[in-house]
C-alpha cells in the first residue's frame, strides 16, 4: 500500500493573493491622526454599501456633494467649535490647523444635493490633542542611550522619636534624597517645536483649515 504524503500547507508569504494590497479597502473609515498641539491629518473612504444608500435616499440622479464637519472644544476658552468645508470631488484627506489648541476633536463626514437635503455618513472617533508645554514625566522607555543623566541631592532632617529625658539624648538624623533627571541632546537642526512642525514652513498658515 502506497503511503501518501501529507498535502503541504502553503506558507503566507509564498500564496500571491496576499502578496498585493487591494486598491481599495471597501468600508466605511473616518481617522484622525495628531501631528502637534496645533495640526491634525484627517483621512476617510466611502464604501460601496454607503454609496448605493446615498442614491437610495437622495435620488440616483441627483448630483451631490461631500463636506467635513469638525468639531472640538477650544482649551483655554472652553468654546464648542463646529466648522464646515465644502471638500472638492474626490478627496479623501485633509489637513486641520487651529489658532489656539483643541481638545475632543472629532471628524463628520456629511453629503448634500443642491436642493439643500443632506444626511450625516458616518464621523471619527474622538481624539485629544497633546500639551503645548513639554511633559515634566519621564518614562523609562523613551529615555535614548546618549540623553544627559543629571542627580541632584537634596537634604532632609528628621528628628527622633524617642523619648530624650529617659535617653538622655536629643537624637536626630538626616537624609539625602537624591533625584535623577534626563535632557536629551541637541542634534545640529534640533529645536525645542515638536517633530515635524511645519509652523515656520513656507506656505504654512493659521488659517482654521488647510489642504
Amino acid at each position: 500500500m502506497e503511503n501518501k504524503s501529507p498535502k503541504e500547507k502553503k506558507r503566507i508569504y509564498e500564496d500571491k493573493s496576499l502578496q498585493k494590497l487591494p486598491d481599495v479597502y471597501d468600508r466605511d473609515v473616518a481617522k484622525i491622526m495628531v501631528k502637534n498641539p496645533l495640526e491634525s491629518y484627517a483621512f476617510w473612504s466611502i464604501s460601496s454599501t454607503s454609496k448605493t444608500k446615498i442614491k437610495e435616499t437622495l435620488g440616483s440622479t441627483i448630483e451631490v456633494s461631500y463636506e467635513l464637519l469638525v468639531k472640538y472644544d477650544e482649551k483655554e476658552t472652553k468654546t464648542k467649535i463646529e466648522e464646515k468645508i465644502a471638500l472638492p470631488p474626490k478627496t479623501d484627506n485633509w489637513t486641520l490647523s487651529f489658532k489656539r489648541p483643541p481638545e475632543n476633536l472629532h471628524i463628520e463626514l456629511l453629503v448634500k444635493t443642491d436642493k439643500g437635503r443632506s444626511m450625516s455618513l458616518f464621523h471619527s472617533a474622538t481624539v485629544q490633542m497633546p500639551d503645548v508645554q513639554r511633559s515634566k514625566k519621564v518614562q523609562q522607555g523613551w529615555i535614548g542611550n546618549d540623553w544627559q543623566i543629571k542627580q541632584t541631592e537634596q537634604g532632609q532632617t528628621q528628628k527622633s522619636d524617642f523619648n530624650t529625658d529617659t535617653m538622655g539624648v536629643d537624637e536626630s538624623s538626616s537624609n539625602t534624597e537624591t533625584k535623577t533627571s534626563y535632557e536629551p541632546p541637541n542634534h545640529p537642526g534640533s529645536s525645542g517645536n515638536f517633530i515635524g512642525s511645519s509652523d515656520n514652513s513656507p506656505g504654512s498658515s493659521y488659517s482654521p483649515y488647510k489642504r
